[in-house]
């Protein structure tokens, strides 16, 4: 097998694992991780934060960014452009900056898309 082969038979297994979750699980988890990431020292001491907006069977990552968010974090979220490179987007609202993209998770709005953050000023 070759690499991408190896990568697609993971990624796989990985959305299988995932989906057997309950619900109820998937939330429990979700939450003790959320729990952790407040607590790390990277998220209490800087104020701009990347995050990706989480799909139905990850991490569920919406309540973590709203409660950034409401703590005056600037959030920042991935859109991937045409080539598949990935553009920080700085988002102020979960619910009304993101839209669902044609790969099927939450993207920055076009309208949000006018300022591309760079590299230089996420923390």
């Amino acid at each position: 097998m070759n690499i991408k082969e190896v990568k697609s038979s993971l990624r796989s297994e990985i959305l299988s694992l995932l989906k057997d979750q309950s619900f109820d699980e998937r939330q429990a988890k979700s939450e003790l991780i959320n729990n952790k990431m407040l607590e790390l020292e990277a998220i209490e001491k800087n104020s701009v934060i990347m995050m990706y907006v989480s799909d139905k069977y990850e991490v569920e990552t919406h309540s973590l960014i709203r409660k950034l968010l409401h703590d005056g974090k600037r959030i920042v979220i991935p859109y991937l452009d045409e080539m598949k490179d990935i553009i920080p987007f700085e988002i102020k609202d979960l619910d009304n900056d993101t839209a669902v993209s044609w790969y099927g998770y939450l993207e920055p709005k076009r309208e949000v898309r006018q300022k591309q953050l760079s590299v230089e000023e996420l923390d």
